[in-house]
């Protein structure tokens, strides 16, 4: 559903934001740095992904698809295994079609329907307990509706 509610005009702004992005991102990535600074003792710089991610996706009255393309470009791009994204709904209880379509674009692997404080809270206990809340309030129709 999401994808057939998303213009084609903005579909393609999308790919092609999407598209610059992982330019930028990608002139990034390294191989790992070594540098000797003294004699005997040596530094390194090592870039490595983190296996979770969670992203919060500003939604409800102020969509910002933008967020998705900003966040999720670079975590696919660094090798993280599980984007987690969250965002809320808007005054009909859906998220933003144009965000779920850049979610998708993007490689995002869960999508759930919370608030900017019951995000933070979620994204805490789970770092704390290692594990993500599974809530009442996902909505796997919206996932399921590309």
């Amino acid at each position: 559903i999401a994808k057939k509610e998303v213009s084609n005009e903005l579909k393609e702004a999308i790919q092609l934001a999407k598209s610059n992005i992982e330019q930028f991102h990608a002139a990034q990535k390294t191989d790992k740095i070594v540098v000797e600074t003294t004699i005997g003792v040596t530094c390194w710089q090592e870039k490595r992904p983190i296996q979770k991610v969670g992203l919060y996706i500003p939604g409800g009255t102020a969509p910002l698809f933008s967020t998705v393309l900003m966040l999720a470009v670079p975590a696919k791009l660094a090798g993280c295994k599980e984007i987690i994204m969250c965002s809320p709904s808007d005054k009909n209880g859906k998220i933003n079609s144009a965000i779920l379509y850049a979610a998708d674009l993007c490689g995002v692997t869960k999508i759930y329907k919370l608030f900017t404080n019951c995000t933070i809270l979620c994204f805490i206990y789970a770092k704390y307990k290692n594990y993500m809340i599974e809530s009442s309030d996902i909505s796997q129709k919206h996932r399921n509706a590309k």
